[in-house]
């Protein structure tokens, strides 16, 4: 487990599952990176009410997830942090805590805190040594620098002309994310 900015946390599906971890970090919602992992798995979260969570069923492979995908996940995290009723914690997992959730809260960094790729590596890597995203999402990672303000002016995904420009780093296709409210 290991916190990258104040309140947002990335850890395996284990940890997540774990009472002892979600009550020491005082999580309040859950965002699962993880195609094979169940939301069914959490315990009851910080103060007896249970958990929040969404889920983007991601696959470490090129096919595994959509920029737009990630994208979504990125302004999850940021509806949640900044929501108007203020002290939520946020965990984002996958299986390991290895490529799919630090992919996930890199984009975060970078398109909500102002990051470049290199910055935001950075960071996630001093608190999470052993992250290792693939290629393939390190590449949408780095093109998000690159579209990060048609990005936010489009704003989150489901709004009016929320579209994720195109760039030559990062294609562009319809995104299949399934949240769980």
């Amino acid at each position: 487990m290991s916190e990258i900015i104040r309140r947002l946390w990335i850890c395996s599906a284990e940890d997540a599952g774990t009472e002892r971890f979600v009550r020491a970090t005082r999580a309040t919602h859950v965002l699962n990176c993880a195609e094979e992992c169940s939301a069914e798995e959490y315990p009851v979260g910080f103060e007896g009410k249970p958990l929040i969570t969404w889920k983007i069923p991601m696959i470490d492979d090129e096919d595994g997830a959509e920029p737009e995908d990630i994208v979504a996940a990125a302004w999850k995290i940021r509806e949640w942090l900044d929501s108007p009723k203020g002290g939520h914690v946020v965990l984002v997992h996958c299986r390991a805590g290895i490529s799919r959730s630090p992919t996930v809260v890199m984009a975060y960094l970078i398109l909500h805190c102002d990051m470049t790729f290199e910055e935001a590596e950075t960071l996630v890597r001093e608190a999470r040594n052993f992250v290792c995203p693939i290629p393939y999402w390190r590449g949408i990672l780095a093109g998000l620098e690159a579209v990060r303000e048609a990005v936010l002016a489009a704003g989150p995904p489901g709004t009016e002309a929320s579209a994720m420009p195109q760039s030559p780093e990062t294609p562009v296709e319809t995104a299949q994310s399934s949240p769980q409210e």
